[in-house]
């Protein structure tokens, strides 16, 4: 086994470009089925590997990685079975995402790029969902659809929790530990976002939808914003993230 000893900021740009030409790729409607289908597994794995990565390329102290969080108002059918997809790649990103059913909302806590990366992610993959349960091949009964949302979520997570042992084991003991540090001490500060933006109240922890009207972003602490375009078509137009 070799180990990469190396992971430098151009690596992990590297890595976001990647995503984004596969993301294209399995949106395009040109794309045949095969070319979809391993487009899809590449991006699975370059999600699973991203994490460790940019944990790894950080030149910044630990507890110097500012941690933001980003709100969704959604409407629409099978909104929990959308929040689970969410959840599934924001726990590869190395974010957290929770949602309130009886509202309809949810929240991502995260870096701000990772954050980024998650929305990109999640409207790709839910196209992808959608366009297979409708495509003929799912039964249209409630039932049918949302086992096969479930699924679709889950058979995800799993993937990329796989994916996520072999990035591991093909990176050097140091450059694992260094990693697997920073992560676990950006998990702490999001833990505490988490507590501070919710007060400690408890909300469900898993699962997002294609059907957002809005996304409301509250201001906390200096209401730092960063705005990003994610028009695509959702009835979104801008988005602000909070720090």
């Amino acid at each position: 086994m070799t180990g990469i000893s190396t992971h430098s900021p151009a690596k992990l740009e590297k890595i976001q470009a990647q995503l984004e030409r596969l993301v294209a790729l399995v949106e395009h409607p040109g794309t045949p089925d095969a070319e979809r289908q391993v487009a899809s597994e590449q991006m699975e794995r370059l999600i699973a590997k991203y994490a460790i990565t940019e944990a790894i390329s950080s030149k910044d102290a630990t507890n110097s990685r500012d941690i933001y969080t980003m709100d969704f108002d959604y409407a629409g059918p099978y909104n929990n079975l959308r929040h689970t997809l969410m959840s599934v790649i924001a726990d590869a990103l190395g974010c957290r995402y929770t949602w309130k059913m009886r509202t309809k909302t949810g929240t991502i806590y995260g870096l701000l790029k990772n954050i980024e990366l998650a929305w990109l992610l999640y409207q790709s993959l839910e196209e992808q969902m959608d366009r297979n349960r409708q495509d003929g091949r799912i039964d249209t009964d409630v039932t049918s659809q949302r086992s096969y949302m479930y699924g679709f979520s889950i058979s995800l997570g799993e993937r990329l929790t796989s994916h996520y042992a072999e990035a591991l084991n093909d990176l050097s003991e140091s450059d694992r530990t260094k990693g697997e540090l920073v992560l676990v001490s950006d998990a702490e500060r999001i833990d505490a976002k988490l507590h501070e933006k919710t007060g400690g109240a408890k909300i469900k922890s898993t699962s997002t939808s294609k059907n957002i009207n809005s996304a409301v972003f509250d201001g906390i602490e200096d209401g730092n914003k960063a705005n990003i375009n994610t028009g695509a078509g959702i009835g979104t137009t801008r988005q602000g993230i909070d720090v």
